[in-house]
């Protein structure tokens, strides 16, 4: 029987200002992926509840260890060499796996399959930073919510 793990966060988001392509959105995603001691998980979905109904293309990228951002929310998203020694993978969302209301979006990216997600740490943590890949305002600062689905066998 297959083994699943969901893992919600809700980053901290800049209100009121247009971000542009390229920025930096937010603050650094804390993941848990259920999987402990090193063990390998997969990431099956993840799912994007905009409460500000953005719908906008976010590139999500994720590292095995807590990246140093120099980079402020809003501000070109600026990763370093000693950052991408940690990459492990990303996810583009398209405006296209939205789905909208008249008060918010969601979207669903389906069937990732980014086998190999190891953490530095027992508990399965791996980080994830946000870059913008068009120019959503948000309403407010908790109007993301990002779902993480990992696959554990």
């Amino acid at each position: 029987m297959k083994r699943y793990f969901k893992y919600s966060v809700t980053p901290t988001v800049g209100a009121s200002s247009a971000y542009a392509a390229g920025d930096f959105v937010g603050e650094v995603m804390e993941i848990k992926t259920g999987a402990a001691d090193s063990t390998p998980a997969t990431l099956k979905t993840m799912t994007i509840i905009d409460d500000a109904a953005q719908g906008s293309a976010l590139n999500v990228i994720f590292f095995s260890q807590e990246p140093t951002i120099a980079s402020a929310d809003n501000a070109a998203l600026n990763l370093t060499d000693a950052n991408m020694a940690y990459y492990i993978g990303h996810v583009a969302v398209a405006t296209g796996n939205y789905v909208a209301s008249a008060s918010n979006a969601a979207a669903c990216v389906k069937d990732i399959n980014l086998h190999g997600l190891t953490s530095s740490d027992e508990n399965g943590t791996i980080y994830a930073v946000i870059e913008s890949a068009g120019t959503p305002t948000f309403a407010a600062t908790d109007d993301l919510t990002f779902t993480f689905t990992f696959d554990l066998d």
